[in-house]
């Protein structure tokens, strides 16, 4: 059995429900209701679970997909898969002649240059002509959980560095599985500061990125609004609601990597047959 995340969207009159919780089960849920109200548009930038693998029919990049309705940019899950997404969305806010590859470059220079003064990292990028200032890039990141293969592609996430971004993250506390730590809580803003940004294991501390970041810690049942130019967004921990929803479609991530193809397939057929709905896997850059 594995944690996955399962989520809804519903819509009424111009908002948008969602509700998103961690269970063991089925994963991924969208509503047909929604694609066909708002037109929203989604890819899988990473599909796998655990760690980064090749694979020919699935991709190899972990956890990272997203939705996006108008304005409104919405990450589930930072994995290798951010990567790759974070290359297209820096390509809009690069000056014209600059590619993604050159602030890659630049930036591996200026960390063997500066060491521990990467404090100065997104100053210098701006600086040196890399990134413009016309276009704030505006992001959501919700977190399902805290494992390894849906957090540190965050690391090489570029738009983070860049101070014309701004990103607020959502999260539920997580605590560990021994009696000594299950009460040592960890929200989002504590993961990143002593987990993913920070020394020993990553040359950048937290409060050296350049990017504006905003925190939030979301408990059982609480709900949570997102601005958006066609109304408001609701999310509400409440994995039930998704089977009570009935959805149009069932769409299956977070693989096994050591999986063959056909038990992909066979998970996804299974649950068809139980569920009597629709169900297809995600393949990386799938879009939905």
């Amino acid at each position: 059995m594995r944690n996955v995340l399962v989520r809804t969207f519903h819509i009424s009159g111009e908002k948008m429900t969602s509700r998103t919780k961690t269970v063991t089960g089925v994963v991924d849920l969208a509503s047909q209701t929604m694609l066909d109200l708002m037109k929203p548009r989604g890819r899988f930038y990473g599909t796998q679970g655990s760690f980064p693998s090749y694979n020919p029919q699935l991709g190899g990049q972990t956890t990272c997909h997203t939705l996006k309705f108008a304005d409104t940019l919405v990450i589930f899950d930072t994995g290798s898969g951010i990567i790759g997404l974070g290359n297209e969305l820096i390509k809009d806010h690069l000056t014209p002649g600059i590619t993604w590859r050159d602030v890659d470059d630049f930036m591996t220079k200026f960390m063997n240059t500066h060491g521990c003064n990467a404090d100065d990292l997104g100053k210098a990028m701006v600086q040196a002509g890399l990134i413009t200032q016309q276009k704030p890039l505006r992001i959501y990141i919700i977190f399902s959980h805290f494992h390894g293969d849906h957090l540190y592609g965050l690391q090489s996430f570029k738009p983070i560095y860049s101070p014309n971004t701004e990103i607020e993250f959502f999260s539920g506390m997580h605590g560990g599985r021994t009696p000594a730590t299950q009460n040592d809580l960890f929200g989002v803003e504590r993961v990143l500061k002593e987990r993913v940004f920070c020394h020993p294991t990553y040359p950048v501390e937290e409060a050296w990125l350049q990017s504006k970041r905003k925190y939030n810690v979301v408990q059982e049942n609480q709900t949570f609004h997102l601005p958006c130019s066609i109304g408001h967004i609701t999310a509400e921990a409440a994995a039930k609601h998704a089977f009570e929803a009935k959805p149009k479609l069932i769409i299956t991530t977070h693989h096994d990597p050591d999986a063959e193809f056909e038990t992909v397939v066979d998970i996804a057929r299974t649950i068809e047959e139980k569920s009597g709905i629709r169900t297809k896997f995600a393949m990386q850059n799938m879009p939905f």
